[in-house]
């Protein structure tokens, strides 16, 4: 029998607000009234200030004085940073589950994908997905690091991109990356994972491009070879 982790009050409103953002209900600016959240999800509103006070400690909220909480807009530079150490860490984790990888990996990667095709349930499954592929490695500090790094990039996708009108192509590149796997290709896998990565990174700098918002630190490099 499966045991549902159970969740405090505060923890529901964090992941309520969460799911706001990434569905494009919630927008960088966004005022956060504790009465009016705590009223919508009929909560007080302690586990509602709780949950803001997480999410300005995670960097998605600000206090503003005289204002309340709001929707933190990021700095450019703290997106590619992040799109940076997601890339680095994951292509890691992929490298250290090549010598590992069991069926039984292969076929949790599978259910994976046949969760993929629904798109509106964006970016649910594409967490799912990565997460199962860093779990492959066997390390429980990179698995724990992604689980903590990732929702700050799809929060900063959803800022930038719409990433459900690519959502074919982002589960078309899921696939190859399985298959590959699947005959153990594991430079191929590597260099498809990669390049998946990249793409993210390219389409995220370019949604901060035409919000007029240029990083300043310039992490481009040449896109890897096509596989």
């Amino acid at each position: 029998m499966t045991t549902v982790p159970y969740e405090t009050s505060a923890q529901i409103v964090y992941r309520q607000i969460l799911e706001s953002i990434l569905t494009g209900e919630l927008a960088p600016g966004d005022r956060l009234a504790e009465s009016a959240l705590a009223d919508r999800w009929g909560v007080s509103r302690t586990p509602v200030r709780e949950a803001l006070r997480r999410m300005a400690q995670e960097g998605f909220v600000l206090f503003v004085p005289g204002l309340g909480a709001r929707l933190a807009d990021p700095d450019p530079d703290e997106v590619v940073d992040a799109f940076d150490i997601r890339t680095r860490l994951e292509c890691l984790a992929l490298e250290m589950a090549l010598p590992r990888l069991t069926g039984g990996d292969l076929w949790r990667l599978d259910e994976c994908l046949e969760g993929d095709r629904d798109a509106t349930a964006f970016p649910g499954p594409d967490v799912r997905f990565h997460l199962e592929l860093v779990r492959c490695s066997g390390s429980s500090t990179l698995t724990g690091i992604l689980r903590g790094l990732l929702p700050r990039i799809y929060v900063f996708r959803t800022f930038y991109v719409d990433s459900r009108s690519a959502w074919s192509e982002i589960v078309g590149e899921h696939g190859e990356l399985v298959e590959a796997l699947r005959r153990g290709e594991g430079e191929r896998a590597c260099l498809l994972l990669r390049r998946h990565l990249e793409f993210s990174l390219d389409e995220t700098r370019e949604g901060l491009q035409r919000r007029g918002r240029r990083p300043l630190l310039d992490r481009s490099k040449p896109r890897s070879p096509a596989p």
